[in-house]
């Protein structure tokens, strides 16, 4: 194949790439929206939630599970953004 046939094979191919990494930010941009406004709910339910058991209005099991839900939901936030952070360079 000629050099000026496999430059438009190159040139296709990165556009294809660049596609799909536009698509991909997208997607991800969604999903760090969504673990936003999650971690935003589960932080009000969780605060609700604390003041009612330090009145020891409420049994233990419900105060940890509403704390594993806050948590996962900020360990959820914290993965979709760090897929949004360019890559760092490895060994460095």
């Amino acid at each position: 194949m000629a050099a000026p046939g496999l430059a438009r094979l190159a040139r296709n191919d990165l556009e294809r790439t660049r596609q799909a990494l536009k698509a991909e930010l997208a997607e991800i941009g969604g999903q760090v929206r969504q673990f936003r406004a999650e971690v935003e709910r589960a932080t009000g339910r969780w605060n609700a939630i604390a003041l009612l058991f330090n009145r020891q209005a409420l049994q233990a099991d419900r105060f940890n599970e509403t704390e594993k839900t806050s948590k996962v939901a900020a360990a959820q936030l914290s993965q979709a953004e760090s897929r949004c952070s360019p890559a760092r360079p490895r060994g460095r």
